[in-house]
């Protein structure tokens, strides 16, 4: 019989005789916490919310950049100065953009 101190497993059995996994990871069931249907339903919902209010503020953040960004088209090579096999490195509209 296990005295008070030592852990009661589901097994029943006592903590020396579990096996190495359950040692490494000690979780007494009386001190387990189940989680309702409702609570993980309300974690979703709120963590679905906050995803959606991320994803609306970056295309909102997307969209006022790109209004603000009216460039005018410029040339960059003409045909003849790109071969087959070339590279051009340029920048556009800025350096660093």
């Amino acid at each position: 019989m296990p005295n008070a101190s030592e852990s009661k497993h589901p097994d029943g059995k006592s903590t020396g005789d579990q096996p190495k996994w359950r040692q490494d990871f000690p979780i007494d069931t009386a001190q387990d916490e189940y989680v309702s249907r409702r609570d993980f339903a309300k974690f979703l919902v709120l963590t679905s919310g906050a995803m959606v209010v991320g994803q609306a503020t970056l295309i909102g953040q997307s969209i006022a950049r790109a209004s603000q960004r009216k460039h005018e088209p410029m040339p960059i090579a003409s045909v003849d100065e790109v071969g087959v096999g070339r590279v051009i490195r340029f920048d556009y509209p800025t350096p660093g953009e």
